[in-house]
């Protein structure tokens, strides 16, 4: 990608060096009073000339239609690092992607380790005449359901690499680094006005504003001069000629093409209030998402997933010496389970929004997880 704009940029190098370049010269031929009646007769009294004309461009028509190709540059250069931000947001969110299924897949390795301990000790006790026999069979069942989760999470998990891997074109990774639990630095929730959105728009505005100039300087006329030389074949003599041309700007000044350009100006305006616009819409909209995501990431962690892993952990010590029911260990299992779950969604959503908010306000975070 990088590339394609790299050689977009030659080319607009290579353009503007062509437009500033003088016309080619021409260069004419011509015979006169032949094949005529009388003493014109045929090519005696002919007269030929060879000549030489160039045009001159003048009012600084050269360095304007250089200025106005090389304006092309800041717009793309505005898109360049436009693309350069959605590339950043787009891996960020494949590698939250991948390091959330790869934590999902840690998690029901753990859950599908503590059904399998379940079972144990719902077949040791069933041996011992404890419990009946449908308790050992729901013990196997959790489990059984716990590694078909576990093999699907593990596919999901494929999948996320898969899709990282394509973002750099090489074959996927075994595995990603990072601490999807972590929350970095959100950025200044101002919309930075130089975002390259806005500065497409400020660009191509400019870029008008140099046609315009040159359309103006266009309107005036250019100067044609030639010289040459001309040979009488009646005498056998010859003569120099100079000429000197300049058309008369009476029917055609450009006035219809500079108040086109004036319009696609206005035009361009109005397009960059509507995109800053949008750009603070969807920064307040993520904002207010980000905020809710804290909020229920605080919860869980402050309150609900100490509170289940203390009853997790009484139910099951219970259930060890025969004091509580293979029921409420499943709940308590469950819930556990669920709000461990739910914490990784909640953290994957939070760091799709930063990511998102990075983009909005123009900052490639360092570091992102």
């Amino acid at each position: 990608m990088l590339q394609t704009y790299q050689e977009r940029s030659e080319a607009i190098t290579f353009r503007a060096a062509q437009a500033a370049r003088l016309e080619n010269p021409e260069i004419s031929l011509s015979f006169e009073d032949v094949f005529g009646t009388g003493e014109f007769g045929g090519t005696r009294s002919a007269e030929t000339t060879i000549e030489m004309a160039q045009r001159l461009p003048l009012f600084g028509k050269r360095d304007k239609r250089r200025e106005a190709v090389l304006a092309e540059r800041a717009r793309l250069e505005a898109a360049l690092e436009e693309a350069r931000l959605v590339l950043f947001r787009e891996t960020a969110r494949a590698f939250t992607a991948a390091l959330y299924a790869q934590r999902k897949v840690r998690l029901y390795e753990e859950l599908f380790r503590l059904s399998r301990r379940l079972v144990e000790v719902a077949e040791a006790k069933f041996f011992a005449g404890k419990i009946p026999e449908t308790e050992r069979i729901r013990a196997e069942i959790v489990a059984s359901r716990t590694e078909t989760a576990l093999a699907n999470a593990r596919e999901e998990l494929k999948e996320a690499l898969s899709r990282l891997a394509r973002l750099w074109n090489g074959p996927p990774p075994k595995g990603v680094s990072g601490d999807l639990l972590r929350r970095g630095a959100l950025p200044d929730w101002s919309v930075a006005e130089d975002h390259p959105r806005l500065r497409r728009y400020r660009a191509e505005m400019e870029r008008l504003r140099r046609e315009i100039e040159l359309a103006r300087a266009e309107a005036l006329p250019d100067v044609t001069v030639s010289a040459g030389v001309r040979w009488y074949n009646e005498s056998d003599e010859q003569a120099y000629v100079f000429g000197l041309s300049l058309p008369l700007p009476l029917w055609n000044r450009n006035q219809d093409r500079i108040a086109a350009l004036r319009k696609e100006i206005t035009a361009s305006k109005l397009d960059l209030r509507t995109e800053s616009l949008n750009l603070k819409r969807e920064l307040i909209r993520v904002k207010s998402a980000l905020t809710r995501t804290l909020r229920e990431i605080e919860n869980l962690e402050g309150k609900l997933l100490p509170r289940a892993e203390e009853i997790y952990r009484r139910n099951l010590e219970a259930y060890r010496f025969g004091k509580a029911e293979f029921l409420r260990v499943l709940d308590a299992q469950r819930t556990l389970f669920e709000l461990y779950l739910a914490r990784l969604e909640a953290y994957r959503r939070y760091h799709e929004l930063r990511a998102e908010a990075l983009y909005l306000t123009a900052r490639l975070g360092k570091n992102f997880l």
